[in-house]
């Protein structure tokens, strides 16, 4: 919601940063980071954050997509096709 009313990706992922560190379920909090890292142009981190959602217990066909769509944008096909 707050990026959809104009708040930049960096500003989204503070709250959700602060909800990891209050003990907030980091599957779900982890895939919106990357979601925020994603839309800052930071593939690398938006990876990162969501293969940590898939350990923290987050569906890999719900993590398939997203993380398909960022290793392409890296040049990586082979991972994305492992994907």
């Amino acid at each position: 919601g707050l990026y959809g009313l104009g708040d930049t990706p960096r500003s989204v992922a503070v709250p959700l940063q602060q909800a990891l560190a209050q003990g907030a379920a980091p599957g779900p909090v982890l895939l919106l980071l990357g979601a925020t890292s994603a839309l800052g142009g930071d593939d690398r981190g938006a990876v990162n954050a969501w293969n940590q959602a898939r350990g923290g217990g987050v569906d890999d066909a719900a993590v398939a997509g997203l993380l398909v769509d960022a290793y392409m944008r890296q040049g990586d096909a082979a991972r994305a096709t492992a994907m």
